[in-house]
């Protein structure tokens, strides 16, 4: 038995679709735990009438916030494993089985996935065994890393253990707008020996327009919380073995991530921050080539920027 943790706001016109698709599951060895945070809608209603044949248990969480429900999921957690999944998501039939096939200790599995915008139908995904193991201590399966072009960043196609959870004391930042989710499996995947990865897509990812990653136009106010994601930086560059390739491969990343923040702060009118950020970028870079384990191909990327830093972050 395995726990859905559903976190949920004001999500009456996506849940029912959720609920459906949760319905058809080919194993039904799961229960469902809905986190309604503050929702004003029908939200909890819809859930409850739509749930027929499901064990759902719902919990109201009053702190405003996807971290706060999420925390408040963890503390209400029974069982040992347990997936979130976005309330505005699809799930295959598949999906819980393939999680529960893929459990092992010290495992984390995890399914791959299928982008749709909303009002969009829902992709065809197509059927194959095929798997991956992935290793964190070669660099594989960090939040930041794409493997076999699956970006692992994700909370919502993976399976987790509630004991590691407990044991670690991992939970989500609620001082974290936006990457508190990569944080969360940053700080997990210290604690695992491997990722396994399923090839098929099961879980389908509605983007919306109006989501603060995906907005086309972002005013001052959601600039400041996408700043918020430096608090993660800082857990890595602590925690991360410097001579490891997922460091390397963390440098190269947060360089991308340095270099969008400047054009923030211009937005912000606050270029005074921006030499700050020009200088971490260039020592971050100067850090990842002195990483002994890294990649043939990360070593050029971080060296071309390097080379041409001058050129690269402005």
């Amino acid at each position: 038995m395995i726990t859905i943790a559903i976190c949920a706001h004001n999500s009456e016109k996506t849940i029912p679709e959720l609920f459906r698709s949760l319905k058809e599951q080919t194993n039904k060895d799961f229960i469902i735990l809905l986190v309604n945070n503050n929702s004003t809608d029908r939200t909890v209603d819809i859930a409850k009438k739509n749930s027929d044949g499901l064990l759902l248990t719902i919990v109201n969480e009053e702190k405003i916030g996807i971290q706060n429900a999420r925390n408040r999921a963890l503390k209400e957690i029974k069982t040992r494993y347990f997936s979130f999944v976005d309330s505005d998501d699809i799930l295959s039939k598949k999906y819980v089985s393939l999680l529960i096939e893929n459990i092992q200790t010290n495992a984390l599995p995890c399914v791959s996935y299928i982008p749709f915008s909303d009002g969009d139908k829902i992709p065809v995904p197509k059927k194959t065994k095929t798997k991956y193991t992935l290793y964190p201590s070669k660099g594989q399966g960090y939040s930041f890393d794409t493997y076999r072009g699956i970006y692992q960043g994700f909370l919502w196609n993976k399976l987790f253990d509630k004991r590691i959870i407990d044991t670690y004391h991992i939970d989500f930042d609620p001082n974290i707008a936006i990457g508190e989710d990569s944080l969360f499996i940053d700080k997990y995947i210290s604690h695992i020996d491997k990722v396994i990865l399923t090839k098929e897509p099961c879980y389908f990812y509605r983007i919306r327009k109006d989501s603060l990653t995906n907005a086309e136009h972002l005013d001052k106010n959601h600039i400041r919380l996408l700043l918020t994601e430096r608090r993660r930086f800082a857990y890595l560059d602590e925690n991360l073995d410097k001579n490891s390739i997922a460091y390397s491969k963390w440098a190269k990343r947060k360089c991308f991530y340095l270099k969008r923040f400047a054009s923030y702060y211009r937005e912000l009118g606050q270029e005074d921050m921006i030499p700050q950020l020009s200088k971490e970028a260039y020592e971050t870079l100067k850090k990842g080539l002195s990483a002994k384990r890294k990649s043939f191909l990360v070593t050029f990327q971080l060296l071309a920027r390097y080379l041409l830093f001058k050129y690269y972050f402005r």
